[in-house]
């Protein structure tokens, strides 16, 4: 066959193309449109306006490309989201403008075609894919003025399906923010399971009795070394390998290594266990919240991180409570297996869009060492640790050491740290449930955390000042308080998820909750200096006055994060 033959038998194989795609894409839009304006009024709103409007211009090369503008009817993608596959010359384009459900809708996609998902950053289109190009990111449009300007790439959830789009409460109660909170309610069961059993089981390996404080510290610090270790290596792989398998893998090791605490044969094992147990715990909550953060609507945002705080923080009430009904050994097989069955359920999580969003940043995801590159960032990240310090100073300091500090202050009746903690967790779950409500009724993260900042301090005064001769039950009511003060704790988590870029927003989160929770060590070691010459109440009072002036100078610094679009890079 000659070159010319072959040139018209390859032009008409081109227009051919052509037309199916114009075929298709008109069918497309009319079935879609017609779908969405079924559904609700705003789909036939949606679907009125972005009715089959397809154009086709000759292109000199004669190559196809097939772009949709998304809908703004529920469950399509959101506007000024742009789809593309193949290309064709410079100057001339063939274009289709049609609505565009979702995948996770479980819409119907044209034969021969591929559902492309959205660019998680506004103005960027998915890279083109050509046979003599390479990939590279394409500007889109600007959105037709009556559709929204900016809408956050956080939406994935809501926008779903239209029965989510219509009720955004439906995406609160979705299986990812229900997996991050159930996992929380054991990571925190198994985090404050130790400091209750810490005594009995020491006691039970053979410890002798005034051994038992100085050893339960040193598991204590093993404990805490593995959250910090944990934070930054679960967070960097939050940040690289995706949120959902790291909170899978967090869930799966903490769980494992404290079901082998209850067969410790002696302390040796039991310290390396603590670490390996605090390494796993430590990867829950930080990418817990980033997912959550990135999944939900931002005007909706806090209600998820509320419920993942609420649900979680009731672990160390149920980890107070069997322990008064089991032994030790018992209690900490309660708690592995509470994790293992969490997995066993195989409920599956969606992953961030925005993780899956391509990166023009020319900062590494997940480098830790990116937060102190930039002395602004820096400064953001150390705020955000300060801000949630004196969390852990009242668990850690006033709570945890309740039954030694109780009779220092003059406390009359009998106080045990399973008791201060119950209370103290009931407090901080109320607390938690309140920030979020709040912030969400005054638009403001900032603000609710100041008004916690101030009754935290006042319950503080109270529990160092007005003590003496105070029966038991009524320093229960006052651990209760503290709990509710300090219960800004998954706020400041949220703030910080919203401080950061999508390539280091798990790694900022998942670090600084463990090292805020690490700063029990520091404060530890300066407990132990001080006592012999300040006595117990009054070391712990100056820890506590250097920790509340530091968090007082962060809220200073501290920037409104409510609302906040989390569609972008740290550069």
């Amino acid at each position: 066959m000659s070159s010319k033959m072959r040139g018209r038998g390859t032009g008409s194989l081109a227009w051919a193309r052509s037309s199916w795609v114009a075929c298709s894409g008109i069918c497309s839009a009319r079935i879609l449109s017609t779908t969405s304006a079924r559904t609700s009024p705003a789909g036939q709103r949606a679907g009125r306006a972005s009715s089959a409007m397809f154009t086709i211009a000759p292109s000199p090369r004669r190559t196809v490309t097939r772009c949709w503008m998304a809908s703004a009817a529920p469950g399509f993608a959101t506007p000024g989201t742009f789809f593309s596959q193949g290309t064709d010359s410079e100057s001339t384009r063939q274009s289709a403008l049609c609505p565009l459900p979702s995948p996770a809708a479980g819409a119907f996609w044209p034969v021969g075609s591929k559902p492309w998902t959205t660019s998680a950053h506004p103005g960027m289109l998915p890279p083109a894919r050509t046979k003599d190009r390479p990939m590279t990111a394409q500007p889109a449009p600007p959105p037709a003025p009556s559709s929204p300007s900016a809408v956050d790439a956080g939406a994935t959830i809501g926008a779903s399906s239209p029965s989510t789009a219509q009720s955004p409460w439906r995406a609160v109660f979705s299986p990812t923010v229900l997996v991050a909170a159930l996992g929380y309610f054991v990571d925190l069961y198994d985090l404050l399971l130790f400091r209750i059993v810490r005594q009995p089981s020491l006691v039970a390996l053979g410890v002798p009795a005034d051994k038992t404080l100085e050893i339960g510290f040193s598991l204590t610090n093993a404990q805490d070394i593995g959250l910090l270790v944990g934070g930054f290596l679960w967070g960097a792989l939050g940040d690289r390998r995706g949120r959902t398998g790291v909170l899978y893998a967090s869930i799966l090791m903490y769980s494992l290594a404290n079901i082998a605490n209850a067969f410790v044969p002696n302390v040796e094992l039991y310290l390396v266990l603590r670490f390996v147990a605090g390494v796993g715990l430590a990867g829950e909550l930080g990418v817990a919240i980033t997912l959550v953060s990135e999944v939900l609507p931002a005007r909706i945002r806090g209600y998820g991180t509320t419920m993942i705080a609420t649900i979680g923080v009731l672990g160390a009430v149920a980890a107070s409570t069997v322990t008064t009904l089991f032994d030790w050994q018992t209690a900490y097989l309660v708690g592995g297996g509470l994790g293992v069955l969490l997995l066993a359920l195989r409920i599956r999580m969606a992953e961030s869009a925005l993780f899956h969003a391509p990166s023009t940043s020319s900062v590494a995801r997940g480098n830790f060492f990116a937060l102190f590159s930039v002395p602004e960032r820096t400064g953001r990240y150390v705020a955000g640790v300060l801000l949630a310090v004196p969390t852990w100073y009242v668990i850690g300091m006033l709570i945890s050491t309740g039954d030694k500090l109780a009779p220092a202050l003059g406390v009359v009746g009998t106080v045990t740290t399973a008791d201060t903690i119950l209370w103290c967790y009931l407090g901080l779950s109320l607390g938690d449930l309140c920030s979020g409500v709040v912030s969400q009724a005054l638009s403001s993260r900032k603000k609710v955390i100041a008004l916690y900042y101030a009754f935290a301090t006042a319950m503080v005064v109270v529990f160092f000042t007005a003590t003496d001769g105070m029966s038991a039950k009524t320093f229960f009511g006052l651990c209760f308080l503290l709990g509710l003060g300090v219960g800004y704790w998954a706020m400041v988590m949220q703030m910080i998820a919203e401080l950061f870029g999508t390539n280091l927003r798990a790694t900022a989160t998942t670090s600084s909750a463990n090292v805020v929770r690490a700063t029990v060590i520091p404060m530890g070691m300066a407990l132990k200096a001080l006592s012999p010459s300040l006595g117990l109440p009054g070391a712990v009072m100056v820890i506590g006055v250097v920790v509340l002036v530091l968090a007082l100078g962060a809220l200073w610094w501290s920037k409104e994060t409510f609302g906040r679009s989390l569609a972008f890079d740290e550069q």
